[in-house]
């Protein structure tokens, strides 16, 4: 089943700090997550993924060269406050969680970051956060719906096209792929000239663009199993929001917990060590974007192990003396 979900843009600057930071506090905490659980020796197993079907995924090589999407991440470096700035990333989150239920059967967690706190006017953040994913979902059913009971039921009357035109003239998903907005623009346009001129050829040609547009929701988008079930990531300290420099020092505590109390170090070497671990990551995004400008084979995804090798790592005197963001 081709994943029409795969990643096709290139973020912002900010955007790509910000990516990077949340890439290596995941990192971070999953190989504690798998060392508290005894299962450090499976560490090789794990993996970052990088921009390929969302921001960021956690992925576990199985058996047999099968790969499973343990959660996938949206991030998302915004000034904006309002839930519904957000609705774009996280109906992408709902319709491929969606996507992966169809596909395999098991669906990853999903996860929206965010920098800036969400404010929500009259009602607590969870109720409202809830009510708004549940609307989402069921304008998009109700949308495939409209578009399935037009393809069942064509009829060759100017009362159908006028009432079809009403039930999907509101795109409800909004997410950006072009095959998509082909289909669903192609409906649109020959819906209203046939309302226009009533023109055989242009009513065949609108019979055939719904079968398309129904053909992508079913099977590319999987819209009939769409999920609810998606969150905005809530971190170790209950907030669910983290800029790019709260989401540092959570590294820097992360690497302090993974490393434990090590004699002679101040908390300058456990920045060291969060910036070194940032410092690769970074490189291995850009090395990524520079293959792809040059359509050449890209980097996917980082390994665990490499970011625990890095924690590993002994850090030399002269090292010791000054954080890595700090020198020339």
């Amino acid at each position: 089943m081709e994943n029409v979900f795969e990643h096709d843009a290139i973020p912002t600057w900010s955007g790509f700090i910000y990516q990077g930071r949340i890439a290596a506090y995941l990192a971070i905490k999953k190989i504690i997550e798998l060392r508290d659980d005894n299962k450090v020796s499976e560490v090789d197993k794990y993996a970052i993924e990088m921009e390929k079907c969302e921001d960021i995924a956690i992925v576990y090589q199985c058996e047999k060269e099968k790969r499973e999407y343990i959660s996938i991440h949206q991030v998302k470096n915004e000034k904006e406050n309002a839930l519904g700035a957000y609705k774009k990333p996280l109906i992408q989150l709902m319709l491929e969680k969606g996507y992966y239920t169809k596909d395999n059967g098991d669906a990853p967690d999903a996860y929206l970051h965010i920098a800036n706190r969400v404010r929500i006017q009259n009602k607590d953040f969870e109720t409202e956060y809830l009510e708004n994913i549940k609307n989402w979902k069921q304008k998009i059913l109700n949308y495939y719906n409209a578009v399935d009971e037009a393809c069942k039921n064509f009829t060759y009357n100017p009362h159908f096209y006028e009432e079809l035109l009403k039930a999907i003239d509101t795109e409800p998903i909004g997410i950006d792929r072009s095959e998509y907005k082909k289909r669903y623009n192609a409906v649109i346009t020959y819906c209203k000239k046939v309302m226009e001129n009533n023109d055989s050829k242009d009513i065949l040609k609108l019979k055939e663009e719904l079968e398309n547009l129904k053909d992508y929701l079913l099977n590319k988008f999987a819209v009939l199993n769409i999920s609810n079930e998606v969150t905005i990531y809530e971190y170790d300290t209950g907030l669910k929001y983290f800029d790019a420099t709260k989401i540092f020092d959570e590294i820097v505590g992360l690497v302090e917990k993974y490393k434990g109390t090590v004699e002679g170090w101040s908390k300058e070497q456990y920045k060291y060590l969060a910036d070194k671990i940032l410092n690769y990551i970074d490189k291995t995004i850009l090395e990524r974007h520079k293959k792809l400008q040059e359509n050449n084979g890209v980097v996917k995804e980082i390994s665990l192990s490499t970011i625990k090798d890095i924690m590993d790592s002994v850090i030399e005197n002269n090292e010791k003396e000054l954080p890595v963001y700090f020198k020339e």
